[in-house]
């Protein structure tokens, strides 16, 4: 399935447990052909961050999506 070109900021949660303060690097792997996603960093004392996901002209949704996706997401 094509889902076109276009670009979706992502909020990025963290649940801190065990009193770990330290930096968190946030990266998405395996992402379909096409699609990309920036980094970012949660810091210390800090609970949420912006990534982006970015789809191609190309971009194509693999044949099964995760429980809960939309299969055309607005991007």
């Amino acid at each position: 399935m094509v889902i076109g070109s276009g670009s979706l900021p992502v909020t990025v949660n963290l649940e801190r447990i065990d009193g770990f303060n330290e930096w968190m690097d946030i990266r998405l792997e395996g992402l379909p052909p096409g699609i990309t996603a920036t980094a970012t960093r949660i810091g210390p004392d800090m609970f949420s961050a912006m990534l982006t996901l970015t789809a191609a002209e190309n971009a194509q949704l693999p044949e099964t999506v995760a429980e809960g996706a939309t299969p055309n997401p607005a991007v």
